[in-house]
């Protein structure tokens, strides 16, 4: 068995879904520290007038290293919702497909999240089901895995029982080895 591990991200790139559509197993890594300011709460999509920032408010007050599953959005305030899909809108109803997604778009930024995993695990899932990517998909956390770099990444291996890791372009933790590790 193919496995690939990825922190899970707000709206991913498509090398996300490239790689995880040449898994059997995709784990989203959301037992490692949240990154403030990075992909797991925003990203950019193409406007009319260049790249824009779609965010996520999240809090952050009182945590110390938080892990990335257990980052609250912040509830208080509730127009990021509405200025994320405003945004998709405007940047994309011209798209020949929107038709064809918006409606799940809406609904997601119309719901109330409380977590910012379940939000981003949401999207992930659609997205793979939109580009036919039948890959199984658990999260870190469920797995009981210890560690911190190669060996959290070496324990989620086992535990999942996978031959195989796939890695991304940086390598297994942002070291730079090759894409396709054996694992004894």
């Amino acid at each position: 068995m193919l496995v690939t591990i990825h922190q899970p991200e707000h709206l991913p790139w498509l090398g996300f879904f490239h790689k995880a559509a040449q898994a059997d197993l995709l784990v989203l890594l959301d037992n490692v520290q949240y990154r403030h300011k990075y992909f797991q709460n925003r990203n950019r999509i193409r406007s009319q007038d260049g790249q824009r920032w779609i965010n996520v408010p999240v809090l952050l007050k009182g945590y110390d290293r938080p892990l990335i599953k257990d980052i609250q959005i912040n509830t208080s305030q509730p127009r990021w919702r509405e200025k994320c899909w405003r945004s998709i809108i405007l940047s994309y109803r011209k798209a020949k497909f929107f038709e064809d997604y918006a409606e799940f778009f809406e609904g997601v930024y119309s719901r109330s999240w409380d977590l910012l995993v379940d939000l981003n695990e949401e999207l992930i899932k659609y997205s793979c089901g939109a580009l036919g990517i039948t890959t199984s998909l658990i999260r870190a956390s469920e797995l009981g895995v210890s560690g911190i770099g190669p060996g959290l990444i070496l324990d989620i291996v086992r535990k999942t029982g996978a031959d195989s890791y796939l890695s991304g372009v940086s390598g297994i933790a942002g070291r730079g080895s090759s894409p396709w590790t054996r694992w004894p």
